[in-house]
């Protein structure tokens, strides 16, 4: 229309919309809106932009596991 000389004046303001991601690293299903708005009240209720990293089970410490292997449960007396 506006090819017409018609100007309603109007713009459309399109919301930015994201991938949203629930504290525990669930996706959210489908894109939500990521404006200023939508951002403040998504992250009150723990969402995020980032999917969190996958957490994985901590490595022993090698030194202190290989001393708990080898150490004695009672102390050995030295004899000569």
């Amino acid at each position: 229309m506006q090819a017409e000389g018609f100007d309603s004046g109007m713009t459309l303001n399109i919301l930015p919309k994201q991938q949203w991601y629930k504290a525990d690293g669930t996706p959210v299903s489908g894109l939500l809106p990521a404006d200023d708005y939508h951002y403040a009240r998504f992250k009150a209720k723990g969402w995020t932009l980032i999917p969190p990293a996958a957490q994985a089970d901590p490595l022993p410490d090698v030194s202190t596991a290989f001393l708990d292997e080898i150490t004695p449960e009672e102390p050995v007396e030295e004899t000569e």
